[in-house]
């Protein structure tokens, strides 16, 4: 390579389809190392981010490197599950084979459309669901089916590496054996659930077996490895999941002392939570398992997956999530649950009887995520319950104020519920928050339906808003009067509600008198105007 060794580096992983990945000790130790600069540290992360696993082909040069078992760090995290080829023979014929296989295996990938294989760049670390928080309404995304046609049925038999763990397990107590069998159950899952078998293995794949396996300490740091990959495939994970045993197994496992196997059980279950969503079956089950867990940190994942699942089955452990926000920690996956279990109007109600809303404003979170902080507030405030615990709050009331017009659909509810009684001491600070709405309306004319809306609803409730507001309709409500627009019947019916106010009556009757009339347009908007003039008279 010329020039900037590093920019080449990147502009070749960049225009390829796929990386080789030549295997030795060295390359282990420069791939994991302290040295952030490293090239082969930049290439390999590189390549990780781009190709991603599934692109990526382990070659075994050095023998030494053969069993997986020594392999360590990032490399054997992003490459452990992948089928590798062996090109380390010292026989001419050995080589030959090793490029063969390599052959096939360049040329299976160049030549696949459709992969459902779970990635292991994916995999470790764990699939999160980060973009379901776009929206408190949204849930996670369910998977583009593909158009692989089904493949026929078939038995065991036509994988007899999965035979072989099969018959290892039932037919003998040799532990070594059951584990170097399932192995090569691991080492072929990649490139098997890749291939147009994919659908008859799925179906035959012995799955009571395999959390047998994962109940032997013995087994169960590649068995659980195992699961993991597994579960990213939709009819494996319904299968898994459908086995009364599964999820006491796999969040026991969480416990484990080898992190391997604890990592793996973890990423099994932030997969199969994450799409499509888990059924309220499975997630009652997940749950308090989750919850009884000594530490719950490492699995806010899985838990962020299922809230966005099934929030009902969360109504037991609320107070347990709320002891659970950290302070100060704007990016802590906590918020994302409270985002989603805002959706749901029981989650809400009993959120509010814990003194969810003062809590969040003691975290500081409205100082460090303004975004974040509003997407919470509202989906809070669509509930009764919600909106009226952040209207009796004074510090949000005065933080929605200053925050200004990105709060006014937060404040649409919190005057059009019955939290509207606790505004009314700040009348007139609110009455000015939705005036300037009308006012300043260049930019989004929906800022002005907010504000009418919501000027609408506190004057129909009390003379305390009616008399706050009819000093600014003339200046403010009258000229979406006069503009014949689909905000018109609403600037008619604030006028219809404040026609008991004098300044008001004065007004429309020196309008009339100077033979103000809507006599075309809207209907609904002509009948609320002859009312209002009817009223007068």
């Amino acid at each position: 390579m010329t020039g900037n060794i590093l920019q080449a580096m990147a502009t070749g992983i960049e225009r390829s389809i796929l990386v080789l990945v030549f295997v030795t000790r060295r390359y282990m130790a420069k791939v994991n190392g302290s040295n952030p600069n490293d090239n082969c540290q930049l290439e390999f992360g590189m390549a990780k981010c781009t190709q991603t696993a599934s692109h990526m082909v382990p070659v075994i040069l050095d023998p030494t490197m053969k069993s997986v078992a020594t392999w360590a760090g990032q490399l054997k995290m992003v490459l452990g599950n992948l089928l590798y080829v062996d090109l380390s023979a010292d026989t001419a014929d050995g080589f030959e084979q090793g490029c063969a296989s390599l052959l096939q295996r360049v040329q299976t990938l160049l030549g696949r459309t459709h992969v459902t294989s779970s990635k292991a760049g994916d995999t470790y670390p764990a699939q999160l669901a980060t973009e379901q928080l776009a929206d408190v309404d949204e849930v996670a995304p369910t998977p583009v089916p593909t158009d692989r046609v089904a493949a026929p049925v078939t038995s065991m038999y036509s994988f007899p590496w999965l035979l072989a763990w099969s018959e290892a397990m039932a037919g003998t107590d040799n532990e070594e054996v059951q584990e170097d069998s399932l192995v090569v159950v691991l080492e072929q899952l990649d490139a098997t659930l890749a291939s147009p078998q994919v659908d008859s293995f799925i179906q035959s794949f012995p799955y009571t077996t395999l959390i047998t396996a994962m109940e032997s300490p013995a087994l169960a740091e590649v068995a659980t490895q195992v699961c993991a990959i597994l579960v990213d495939h939709p009819r494996a994970a319904a299968s898994l999941a459908a086995l009364p045993s599964f999820v006491p197994t796999l969040t026991s496992l969480l416990q484990a002392n080898a992190s391997a196997t604890a990592d793996a059980a973890l990423v099994a279950l932030t997969n199969i939570t994450f799409a499509p969503p888990p059924d309220r079956a499975f997630t009652d089950a997940l749950v308090p398992l989750l919850m009884q867990l000594p530490s719950r940190d490492h699995v806010v994942d899985v838990l962020v997956n299922v809230s966005a699942a099934n929030r009902s089955s969360f109504l037991p452990y609320l107070d347990q999530l709320i002891a659970m926000l950290p302070s100060n920690d704007k990016l802590s996956p906590m918020w994302k649950i409270f985002l989603n279990l805002s959706v749901d109007a029981a989650c809400t109600a009993s959120l509010a009887a814990l003194g969810f809303v003062d809590i969040v404003w003691t975290t500081q979170l409205h100082t460090q995520d303004c975004e974040l902080t509003l997407k919470l507030l509202l989906g809070l405030c669509r509930h009764g319950a919600g909106s009226s615990a952040v209207a009796m709050s004074s510090h949000w009331q005065v933080w929605l104020l200053e925050t200004g017009r990105p709060s006014l659909t937060i404040a649409s509810h919190l005057a059009d519920q019955d939290s509207s009684d606790y505004l009314a001491p700040r009348a007139n600070a609110w009455t000015s928050f939705w005036v300037d709405a009308l006012l300043q309306h260049d930019d989004d004319e929906r800022n002005v339906e907010l504000a009418l809306c919501s000027l609408v609803n506190v004057a129909a409730k009390d003379e305390i808003w009616r008399r706050e507001i009819e000093v600014h309709v003339e200046r403010a409500v009258w000229p979406w009067i006069i503009r014949r627009s689909r905000l018109q019947p609403m600037a008619l019916k604030l006028v219809g509600n404040l026609i008991d106010m004098k300044l008001v009556r004065d007004l429309l009757t020196a309008k009339l008198q100077d033979g103000m009339a809507i006599d075309e347009g809207d209907e609904y908007a002509r009948d609320l105007w002859h009312e209002i003039v009817a009223t007068l008279a």
